[in-house]
């Protein structure tokens, strides 16, 4: 967030706010999906992009830590079958990666992962009958 307010020419105090924010909201939403009931494979998934999400920069070479969501949402998908949009976000998701030299403007794929997260998270969730699944307690 904050390289991409600064790139489009944003003060560098608005930049700070707006990168703590996200960062902020990354933390919790990762907390309750490691608190959840989620599979660990989304789990591990949400935190590499989580990873991604909090530095302030990101340069071409730190979106290879984008192979392990990836990966992990791929195992997923082929033992329980994709949804009709996951293929065609991962395939953007590699055009935008590759893109990234030749544009020389920031270009994020993350959000398609992110989704992509979010859709299997809320399939998990539909799929199982356990009334705790929705339940964020921090104690138990």
């Amino acid at each position: 967030m904050f390289g991409l307010v600064r790139f489009l020419g944003g003060s560098e105090p608005l930049a700070w706010t707006l990168q703590w924010m996200m960062s902020g909201t990354v933390v919790v939403a990762l907390v309750m999906a490691w608190r959840s009931r989620l599979p660990y494979a989304l789990k591990a998934a949400a935190l590499a992009t989580a990873t991604l999400l909090v530095t302030p920069y990101l340069f071409l070479y730190d979106e290879m830590v984008l192979a392990i969501p990836v990966a992990l949402l791929v195992r997923i998908g082929l033992a329980d079958g994709f949804s009709e949009y996951e293929l065609p976000a991962l395939g953007c998701v590699a055009l935008l990666l590759m893109s990234f030299p030749w544009v020389g403007a920031p270009v994020r794929p993350r959000r398609s992962v992110d989704r992509c997260h979010a859709d299997r998270a809320a399939r998990w969730r539909a799929t199982n009958d356990d009334d705790e699944q929705y339940c964020f307690a921090i104690a138990r």
